[in-house]
């Protein structure tokens, strides 16, 4: 491909794709599927992994912040959005917008009637960075407008794995 180099950059082929592109080709994936069809399973590969190519590129952006930047909570909740509704693949591998997926990192809770899951396939971390919500977050948050009350909580993991048994606690922390 050296070789061809100058060619391809005289026909307008760029070196690496950019975020638009990947956003382009999942329309494309979910337009050529339907908005109810599942899509095949090399599609759905091809899917989850332009979702963690989208991921890595937004975590690398994030670390070539400088340290110096000081930022507010909500100018971080800003940053770990995506800018459009990305189409990400539900438990069923049909492509659906972000936001109406949660990606269940609650596998002991019983998500509501209703609730739509993303792929099972599609870590957390990645559908965090697509703009999938956590169950979690929001059964917390539904739960808290039911009672009137406008919680910013935050989940720590605590692990102790000097024990005889691995022991976890979940913590909620108010932020």
């Amino acid at each position: 491909m050296l070789a061809f180099k100058p060619l391809l950059a005289k026909l307008g082929v760029r070196e690496r794709f950019e975020a638009d592109d990947y956003v382009t080709l999942l329309r494309r994936l979910r337009r050529d599927a339907g908005t109810d069809q599942p899509l095949s399973e090399r599609r759905l590969d091809v899917a989850l992994w332009v979702l963690g190519s989208v991921a890595d590129a937004r975590n690398e952006r994030e670390a070539k912040r400088t340290p110096s930047s000081v930022t507010t909570n909500a100018e971080r909740r800003a940053e770990r959005t995506p800018d459009v509704c990305l189409p990400v693949p539900d438990e069923n591998g049909v492509l659906a917008d972000a936001s109406a997926l949660r990606f269940n990192d609650a596998p002991w809770i019983q998500p509501p009637d209703g609730t739509r899951l993303c792929h099972p396939k599609l870590p957390g971390p990645t559908a965090l960075a697509a703009g999938v919500a956590s169950l979690r977050t929001s059964l917390l948050h539904e739960a808290s407008e039911d009672i009137g009350l406008s919680l910013h909580l935050s989940l720590i993991h605590i692990s102790e794995p000097t024990r005889p048994r691995l022991i976890s606690y979940a913590v909620f922390c108010l932020k």
